[in-house]
């Protein structure tokens, strides 16, 4: 049982580093959303606004969860 324990323990860490990572990222890609609604460069497309909207939210969905896991000695195991 322990084996399965340590075997996990590397996908947790995967895993709360890709939920930081679209986490912090959802947070500043609005920021992107200005310049590109304000006129941004001549080759922005509105496939392009689409794509970043897409991202947008993928993001989200990805980084729901950071911050929200207790650790193990403030449930008292």
């Amino acid at each position: 049982m322990a084996g399965g324990v340590m075997r996990s323990h590397p996908f947790r860490a995967i895993r709360a580093t890709v939920e930081a990572l679209a986490f912090w990222t959802a947070i500043v890609l609005p920021l992107a959303y200005v310049p590109a609604l304000l006129g941004g460069p001549p080759h922005l497309t509105f496939e392009t606004l689409l794509g970043l909207l897409g991202l947008h939210l993928v993001t989200i969905v990805l980084g729901h969860g950071y911050g929200s896991e207790v650790s193990g000695s403030e449930r008292g195991g």
